[in-house]
């Protein structure tokens, strides 16, 4: 009787684990930037594309201004176009894929069925690079851009100053900012732009 148990219990792990691979697929891309890339999904010009959307639609944009720690609210206040111009430069800067640095990042790309995406992982291997990784979802069906989540680090002496940029499709960007003097946490900020996020 205990022998039947350990076999049930052992095949429905198996059938488990089996149905999360299913769902996971390590996938190929299915347009390359270029055949000597690294990096071979054209993720900066997908958020590029999703950018120029927004600024050609008259959307009302603000930002809104929070302290991490305590979460406590900072500032509100209307971005105009050349204003959030000036927010996504930043942004818009980070290299992943130029031939300068398309050897300093390595990429993994995973299918998940249960949530039609495409899941890109680009994380530096070179601990030079400012920025530390991007991650990427894409819709399986259209390869349209659903999100982009990037970390940048820069040390200089004692002082880290880290960013992270995590732009909501269509919808909003989300700008942390932290500075830490000797592994001590000076400031963390929270900036959130919103254009079209109904659920914030």
């Amino acid at each position: 009787m205990i022998k039947l148990i350990v076999v049930t219990i052992s095949v429905v792990i198996l059938s488990a684990s089996c149905k999360q691979k299913e769902n996971n697929k390590i996938v190929k891309p299915a347009t390359a930037q270029s055949k000597d890339s690294s990096t071979s999904f054209p993720i900066m010009e997908l958020l590029k594309e999703d950018i120029r959307e927004v600024q050609k639609i008259p959307y009302f944009i603000y930002k809104k201004t929070t302290s991490i720690k305590d979460n406590k609210f900072i500032d509100s206040v209307a971005v105009s176009p050349e204003q959030f111009a000036q927010i996504i430069t930043p942004l818009l800067l980070i290299d992943i894929a130029s031939s300068a640095v398309k050897d300093k990042f390595k990429e993994v790309a995973f299918q998940d069925l249960s949530t039609q995406s495409i899941s890109i992982v680009t994380s530096s291997i070179d601990a030079t690079t400012e920025v530390r990784s991007v991650t990427t979802l894409l819709s399986d069906e259209t390869n349209k851009l659903k999100s982009f989540f990037a970390v940048t680090e820069n040390n200089s002496q004692d002082t880290l100053k880290k960013t992270t940029y995590y732009w909501k499709a269509g919808k909003s960007l989300t700008i942390s900012k932290s500075i830490q003097l000797k592994g001590k946490t000076l400031k963390e900020t929270k900036e959130f732009i919103n254009w079209n996020d109904i659920a914030q």
